[in-house]
């Protein structure tokens, strides 16, 4: 990659998909790529479909991420979410919102699957990767149709009102493949199950803010988030929250609300690494 030109490469090999990150020097664009599972194809396909359906989703996903990072809680290694964390929060909030349909519930002919175990099943790495990949024939036979007309920018006080009062973290799991929220105790994602798994001596699963993979079923992509952090995760959404909630909106209210937070090093990290937190 270096010799390819790229900038700031890293290699992640103790990440649980072990990734490379670049940097392209004419863009600036970072990117990841990973190795070693066939279920990230789906997952980038998966995506790609849900961005054809509506432009408010990819413009949502570009303000959240420029967010995350310049509040610094887009850093799975010190605790916090990774930008795939947030996509797909931001899809199940789409979805329950009615902007985006749950393309892993509608049958091949584009009608919704009431029973998921009616759908067929493509078996990857022994989980189910199907989903209705030809969105642009949904609205075009008539099976969706977005009847919301939210802007971006109220869309996006929605997001933030949303993760910082109204999901259930407690109790909850937001699922993509679903449409919905999932119950962590009917999944078994519960504080007796994460000790269980951790006196065994197995990788260490945590509960505190679940986000269920849409293929792979039994990943929690937001496991870095712990006590601790989720705090500062949902101090965030809740800043924000307030920021836009106060008054009218313009350009500056969301330059504020997207102000660099300061950086805070503290030795309390993930594996023993100096964790990079915010500052109140």
């Amino acid at each position: 990659m270096k010799n390819a030109g790229m900038r700031d490469v890293k290699m992640l090999t103790r990440a649980r998909v072990p990734i490379v990150k670049i940097r392209d020097p004419l863009t600036g664009i970072r990117c990841d790529i990973g190795f070693q599972s066939n279920l990230v194809l789906y997952n980038t396909r998966l995506l790609k479909a849900y961005s054809k359906i509506d432009s408010r989703f990819r413009e949502l996903v570009f303000i959240v991420k420029y967010w995350s990072k310049q509040r610094n809680i887009n850093e799975p290694y010190f605790g916090t979410l990774s930008s795939y964390c947030f996509v797909l929060m931001i899809i199940h909030f789409l979805q329950i919102r009615g902007v985006l349909p749950c393309l892993q519930r509608i049958n091949p002919d584009g009608s919704f699957a009431k029973d998921l175990n009616s759908l067929p099943l493509i078996l990857v790495e022994e989980f189910n990767v199907y989903f209705y990949e030809d969105v642009e024939a949904l609205e075009a036979n008539g099976h969706w149709s977005c009847s919301n007309t939210e802007s971006v920018g109220e869309l996006l006080v929605a997001f933030f009102k949303y993760y910082s009062a109204e999901f259930p973290y407690v109790h909850g799991i937001a699922s993509v493949r679903t449409g919905g929220v999932l119950s962590k105790e009917d999944k078994g994602w519960t504080k007796d199950r994460q000790q269980e798994i951790n006196r065994s001596g197995a990788v260490k699963d945590r509960y505190w803010l679940c986000v269920e993979d849409p293929f792979e079923i039994s990943n929690n992509v937001g496991r870095p988030v712990d006590k601790e952090t989720l705090f500062e995760v949902r101090g965030e959404f809740i800043r924000a929250s307030k920021i836009l909630c106060a008054g009218a909106i313009d350009e500056n209210t969301l330059a504020k609300v997207c102000e660099k937070a300061p950086i805070v090093i503290s030795k309390k990290g993930t594996g023993g690494m100096a964790a990079v937190t915010r500052k109140w």
